[in-house]
């Protein structure tokens, strides 16, 4: 029986690369930045990638890192005549608005360098701030020049073309380094930063520094040039700055010390973009008239008897009391973009009505994916999703319990339910009846937190910070293992299992395994192992694959020999591996910060390389699921920080660095 309940529309495109597809099943809700060009709206997700939504039909394509985005954490978005920019957290992409191509600018001053955080263009450049810099594209520019090119910093680069890309780390004995937004004055380039925001005059080339003296008003990331004044927009709150003195007057008493995030004057309003709301005030000052059942929560009970006019009003109950995070004009009202997803608000009547697009996966992490056949089920930082790997539906299903129990972190079956570690303990959630059966650590005695879970000879095991817990089928406490029990360190981050036992990774001692009788053996730093500290392990095939902290991988016997090793001199592209994989003679693993790495098993060839910018949907991987091959063709999903990918390849894994001049980037 294929269909237990409706499936909820998520459109996921895909692309053919090398005879391969990726597939990225990602979580639409926290929004970064919005963009209106006429009836089309644009909209950046962290972790979301990027949705255009056709207001008048209600249809919308998404394009992630499959489609050639350059990450699927875009930070936000500009447009000229010819192109829609996209800021991502790795590098700058451009969608051709005539064509519908996407292409990626990735040689911003080599990979190290392309976290960007914002993105705004005019007529002739395109100027993107990042977390090491200010950047300025020249769209101008013609064919890249091969040959390297010397900056003048004290910073060691990467390989660098002469491209069009024009660095601004410390320019003119300016302190510039991390830039939270780009905007535009009249004829000046305005820099968020630190304290602190960056001048840039582009007629004369010249730099100034505007420090913040009022305290608390930190990251700045969105500055407005109005009249002769300055308006900022910070984590510490939102008013005028003096420039002369560096001091900030506040919009409002109750917007200082408020986290804000944008700002925008539009149609004789004010609006400031908050995590606490949506604050909006007349440009002229005079006070609201407060519409028929508004919800503002600044009234008193004597105001609202009276219904006495108030200058400044904030907006919650419309948007669920999501923290806003961007606004954006559209015809005579506002985007409000939100970590809920976008809202459509009028300002007459306070009414605000969401944008119908579907929110994909409950959560924009995914920590662990289990096959179900027709179907995926991942854990997320929000909750428990269901993929339909037919359309790429989505349900998606939280714990009564309360937000604790929707952090989660592993997967196993047990019986036909889903056995799930979360933050707090254990979970067994029952897709037929909907139902959930919780185990939580602190409250049975146990302490720590859930951490990984594994199903041995039909028996559930919760590995915790502070131990391993044996349960029944209905999660009660069986066995605690602890280092009197034989385990090497108390404090377990993964299991696996074979016919003959239980595999233990501990964070600091070594490896150990129970057998079906209870006994326990363990392999640690003096009898093989790399390092003491592990981070990952799976059994398959007769071997036990270990990721040793900074070592690579450790290959051992099931019965805990070690006799072998893969490191960096092997392939790798980094030491530090967080999951692990065999399937159909590759060992594929998850390497920390830097995607997946697939190994020959057999020794022949090249390791292959996956990251976000060849439509891995992020290179935060923490977990790998070999599915059921599908048309003779090989299946994995992959769970990132992005949402869950899924490469489906005919014969050998491909190799997607083929003509790409930046394959050699680090």
């Amino acid at each position: 029986m294929k269909r237990l309940f409706p499936a909820v529309l998520s459109i996921i495109l895909s692309v053919n690369v090398l005879g391969a597809d990726w597939i990225n099943v990602i979580s639409r809700t926290d929004v970064s930045d919005i963009l209106a060009l006429d009836y089309w709206i644009w909209i950046s997700y962290r972790g979301g990638g990027v949705v255009r939504y056709d207001f008048p039909t209600g249809s919308y394509d998404t394009l992630t890192t499959a489609e050639g985005l350059g990450h699927n954490y875009a930070t936000g978005l500009a447009a000229d005549d010819d192109y829609v920019y996209i800021a991502t957290r790795n590098g700058l992409s451009k969608y051709d608005r005539f064509d519908g191509t996407l292409e990626h600018v990735i040689r911003m001053w080599g990979y190290a360098y392309n976290d960007c955080t914002g993105v705004a263009a005019d007529e002739r450049y395109v100027w993107v701030s990042t977390l090491e810099g200010a950047r300025r594209f020249d769209k101008e520019f013609g064919e890249p020049v091969e040959s390297p090119i010397t900056w003048k910093s004290s910073r060691p680069l990467s390989r660098q073309l002469d491209d069009g890309w024009t660095p601004y780390v410390n320019p003119g004995q300016t302190l510039l380094d991390d830039v939270y937004g780009v905007n535009f004055g009249r004829r000046l380039v305005y820099w968020g930063g630190y304290d602190k925001i960056l001048v840039f005059d582009p007629v004369l080339d010249l730099w100034q520094t505007l420090h913040v003296a009022s305290r608390g008003y930190r990251f700045i990331r969105k500055i407005i040039e109005r009249g002769d004044s300055i308006e900022i927009y910070t984590s510490g709150g939102a008013g005028v700055l003096h420039p002369a003195s560096g001091m900030v007057k506040p919009f409002h008493p109750r917007l200082a010390g408020v986290d804000v995030n944008d700002g925008l004057h539009f149609a004789g309003y004010h609006y400031v973009a908050a995590a606490d709301g949506l604050y909006v005030r007349r440009d002229d000052g005079e006070p609201f008239v407060f519409p028929v059942g508004t919800g503002l929560d600044w009234e008193s009970e004597k105001d609202a008897k009276k219904r006495k006019p108030s200058p400044l009003w904030r907006v919650t109950e419309s948007f669920s009391g999501a923290p806003v995070n961007c606004l954006e004009p559209f015809g005579e009202t506002v985007l409000v973009g939100t970590t809920d997803g976008v809202f459509v608000f009028d300002p007459t009547s306070g009414d605000a009505r969401p944008l119908p697009i579907s929110k994909g996966l409950a959560g924009p992490a995914v920590y662990a994916v289990l096959d179900a056949g027709d179907y995926l089920w991942a854990a997320t930082n929000d909750g428990l999703s269901l993929i339909d790997v037919d359309g790429f539906s989505v349900r998606n299903y939280r714990n009564p319990a309360g937000s604790d129990w929707d952090q989660l972190r592993d997967l196993a079956y047990l019986g036909g339910k889903v056995f799930v570690a979360a933050e707090p303990g254990a979970a067994l959630f029952d897709p037929l009846r909907e139902t959930w059966l919780t185990f939580g650590v602190t409250e049975n005695g146990f302490g720590g937190s859930g951490v990984c879970c594994a199903v041995f000879d039909e028996r559930p095991f919760l590995g915790t910070s502070v131990g391993l817990i044996e349960l029944d089928g209905t999660l009660k406490p069986v066995w605690r293992y602890t280092t009197a029990d034989g385990l090497p360190s108390s404090d377990v981050v993964d299991l696996a299992s074979d016919d003959t036992g239980l595999y233990v990774a501990t964070r600091w001692g070594g490896l150990a395994k129970i057998a079906g009788d209870g006994s326990t053996t363990y392999v640690d730093i003096d009898n093989g192992l790399s390092s003491p500290r592990l981070l990952s392990l799976t059994a398959a095939e007769g071997v036990v694959y270990v990721g040793a902290y900074d070592q690579g991988i450790d290959i051992l016997t099931p019965d805990l020999e070690v006799i072998g090793h893969i490191t960096r001199t092997d392939g790798l592209s980094h030491t530090d591996v967080r999951a692990e994989a065999v399937n159909d003679g590759y060992l594929w693993v998850a390497i920390r910060d830097v995607g997946i790495n697939a190994i020959d098993l057999d020794g022949e060839g090249e390791v292959e390389r996956y990251y976000a910018r060849y439509g891995l949907g992020d290179e935060h991987c923490r977990g790998i699921t070999p599915l059921a091959p599908v048309g003779g063709r090989t299946r994995l999903a992959f769970a990132t920080a992005g949402g869950v990918s899924i490469l489906e390849y005919d014969g050998e894994p491909p190799d997607f660095t083929v003509g790409d001049p930046d394959a050699g980037y680090k």
